[in-house]
């Protein structure tokens, strides 16, 4: 596909997010709905969101965003290979499984986080990291840590960046109201603004 960009690529791309926002809508219920089931995941976990290719890994950089400011939630993302090199090793971590240890602290008994690896695919992913996806799928499963797989759908890189961003925008906004939290509060945004002037 040409790389420039053009009136029919912006309505293809524009056909595909439609598309990806009626499937994921709100009255899409959770089972049917990829964004509403991610988001209740995520609700409770520390998302790790690895991207493959560039427009994984922009679409990473993306979520991690949109999780902080939408869900107040924090998030680790980063792109693969590089991330097989240093973020893997959290997997025999502390938070690589949620505690199910009945002797743990009771006093505060807020939501027990364990890692949720979310992988971010594009179909240009150069076989290296596929082979690399392969591996790593393996040892989370050995592990018992939750994954999701989200692949780019398209067939320009735009289409692909923006239906990686649409599906996960949805499901940031969902996290927060599975959490019980206005996603549209920024308040310590505001505070800092104030600060600066």
């Amino acid at each position: 596909s040409s790389d420039v960009c053009s009136s029919d690529l912006f309505e293809v791309t524009a056909e595909v997010l439609d598309q990806i926002c009626v499937e994921n809508g709100v009255n899409v219920p959770a089972g049917q709905n990829q964004a509403k089931t991610l988001g209740l995941e995520l609700a409770e976990s520390l998302p790790m969101l690895w991207g493959t290719g560039a427009i994984g890994r922009a679409a990473t950089g993306r979520f991690m965003a949109q999780l902080a400011e939408n869900s107040k939630l924090p998030a680790i993302h980063g792109g693969l290979p590089e991330v097989g090199h240093n973020q893997i090793v959290a997997f025999d971590g502390l938070l690589a499984r949620a505690s199910n240890d009945l002797f743990r602290d009771r006093i505060d008994e807020s939501v027990q986080r364990a890692i949720h690896l979310v992988l971010m695919r594009d179909d240009a992913e150069h076989e290296a990291v596929t082979k690399r996806v392969n591996i790593i799928k393996k040892i989370v499963d050995d592990r018992g840590i939750a994954m999701t797989e989200l692949v780019a759908r398209g067939d320009h890189r735009l289409t692909r960046l923006a239906s990686l961003v649409v599906l996960t925008d949805w499901a940031s906004v969902y996290a927060a109201v599975a959490m019980g939290i206005d996603p549209t509060s920024i308040e310590p945004i505001n505070e800092l603004k104030a600060g600066l002037n």
